[in-house]
């Protein structure tokens, strides 16, 4: 088994999206700019999800941002965060009723 160190992982997202899920029920989606050895790292091209205690979802645009690499939970590269999942989410939701509108047309013409 091949192992990886979490710097060669970080350093092959340099330009690209990633999607980090930090404490206090924060997540950030952002253009990663550069990081150091503790991890910081500087993401452009920002978003912030904030979650509240009431369940909604309080969303901020940030040009540029520091990290601090002691708040990271998990990072999960080239990937859009919360927006992407809850699109797929939305999609899966979506076909699984068209799915069902045929299957019900089918069945109300064959009876």
């Amino acid at each position: 088994m091949d192992f990886v160190l979490p710097f060669e992982i970080v350093d092959k997202c340099l330009g690209s999206r990633i999607w980090i899920k930090a404490q206090k029920q924060r997540e950030v989606v952002g253009t990663l700019c550069g990081f150091d050895a503790d991890l910081n790292m500087v993401l452009s091209d920002v978003i912030e999800y904030q979650y509240k205690i009431d369940g909604s979802i309080e969303k901020t645009h940030l040009d540029e941002i520091l990290l601090n690499g002691g708040q990271i939970t998990f990072l999960v590269p080239f990937k859009n965060g919360p927006d992407e999942v809850l699109n797929k989410q939305i999609n899966q939701s979506n076909i699984s009723n068209d799915v069902n509108l045929e299957i019900e047309k089918e069945k109300s013409n064959s009876d």
